[in-house]
Formats: C-alpha cells, structure tokens, sequence
C-alpha cells in the first residue's frame, strides 16, 4: 500500500509517529521540501535506520543539495546507511 504523507519538519514527524511506521517497508525523503537543518535531518534518518534497520530509505536531492557546500548533508545521510540517493538536476 502507497501512502503519501505531506510534512515539511521530518524531525517533527519521526519524533511523533516513529512507531506508526512499522508497515513502512519504504520511505522517501524529499530534502526539497524540508525545513529541517542538516543536522536534524541526519538525526532523524539516524533514529529510523536504528528503529527500523530494514526500512528502504530514499533521498531525494535537488542541484542545491549536491553543490559542494552541501555535499556533507549527502555523506552524513549516506554514512547512516542511507545509499539510495537520486539527483533532481
């Protein structure tokens, strides 16, 4: 089953509904529409991948998160276990 969840704080949404997401097999984060710091969104992933450790999670980058400035969100999120990263260009 596809549910599409529409949040814009992913810090918020895992802190609040972590356990809810039990029958996710797969999620997909879109570091578009964030308003998290990198910081925030690491942990967050951190905390699924340590719940969750078989979760699927794919991340969504635009050219402004794959620029050299912002490549360390990219590495922190892929040293989490996170290696499913698609460029928006």
């Amino acid at each position: 089953m596809l549910e599409k969840v529409s949040v814009n704080n992913l810090n918020n949404f895992i802190t609040v509904h972590a356990k809810n997401l039990s029958h996710a097999t797969h999620l997909i984060i879109d570091l578009t529409c964030l308003n998290d710091s990198d910081s925030e969104i690491v942990s967050s992933v951190n905390m699924l991948k340590k719940v969750y450790p078989n979760m699927r999670i794919i991340v969504l980058a635009d050219d402004d998160s794959i620029r050299d400035d912002n490549k360390d969100l990219l590495r922190r999120i892929s040293e989490k276990g996170v290696f499913d990263i698609i460029t928006l260009l």
